[in-house]
């Protein structure tokens, strides 16, 4: 994956320490007949059931069984940002991405991730992500125009650990500003940053989330993950 994604191969392997990715997650890199390859999702799991879904392993013995049978987990500390890639297509399909995208984030909140969010979103975005941040009883932040094509100043301002043990951050925006800024994450420079974008192709309606811990480090959870849309609302990559 990570030599897939542009990452020499003295990186590739303290890259990987960076991702935390859930069990029976699902991970897909499209190689074409041009010998090109576009990572597409990295460990996507929104197929499983919210009451299956864990990413921890067990050690000792398994008590769930005796806990009313659901698994042991724990919501991730520290800051988990949420990379929503703006709906597209018709007016009913977009419709139902962003319905689906907006129940999807919010039952992450029932056992990942704080129930309270900030939303910031670019113009383009606005209307979904005014959607999304109504299910969390807030407005969301509309950043600035030359976000799109010049993300650090968001990176910057979000890519931070939380004041309190937790919070949740969720970005509503074109691909462009969100791989920017996952790439970011990934301890990448801003000039790296901007070549290897073009080695992701995520969905519209995909969901990235990335996970600041409290002592400052990063873990990324998933990428471009959207298995929650219907098939007849899920969009080919571009």
């Amino acid at each position: 994956l990570m030599r897939a994604a542009g990452v020499p191969i003295e990186r590739a392997a303290q890259a990987w320490q960076l991702f935390h990715l859930r069990h029976a997650s699902i991970t897909r890199i499209d190689v074409f007949s041009t010998g090109d390859r576009k990572v597409v999702s990295i460990g996507a799991a929104a197929q499983i059931a919210d009451t299956a879904i864990t990413w921890k392993n067990v050690t000792g013995a398994d008590m769930s069984a005796w806990k009313g049978g659901g698994p042991e987990r724990h919501k991730f500390g520290g800051r988990m940002l949420l990379l929503v890639r703006q709906a597209a297509g018709s007016m009913e399909t977009v419709a139902g991405q962003i319905k689906s995208v907006t129940d999807h984030v919010k039952s992450l909140s029932g056992y990942m991730m704080s129930g309270k969010a900030a939303v910031a979103c670019t113009s383009d975005a606005q209307g979904m992500a005014s959607v999304i941040a109504n299910k969390f009883k807030t407005v969301p932040q509309l950043l600035p125009d030359s976000i799109a094509e010049e993300p650090e100043a968001a990176f910057l301002q979000f890519f931070t650990v939380p004041e309190g043990s937790r919070d949740t951050v969720i970005i509503v925006a074109e691909d462009v500003p969100l791989l920017y800024m996952l790439l970011r994450s990934l301890g990448m420079s801003p000039e790296e940053s901007k070549v290897a974008r073009s080695l992701y192709s995520i969905g519209n309606a995909s969901v990235t989330l990335v996970n600041i811990k409290n002592d400052g480090t990063t873990k990324v959870i998933g990428v471009g993950d959207s298995y929650y849309l219907p098939i007849s609302d899920m969009p080919a990559c571009s």
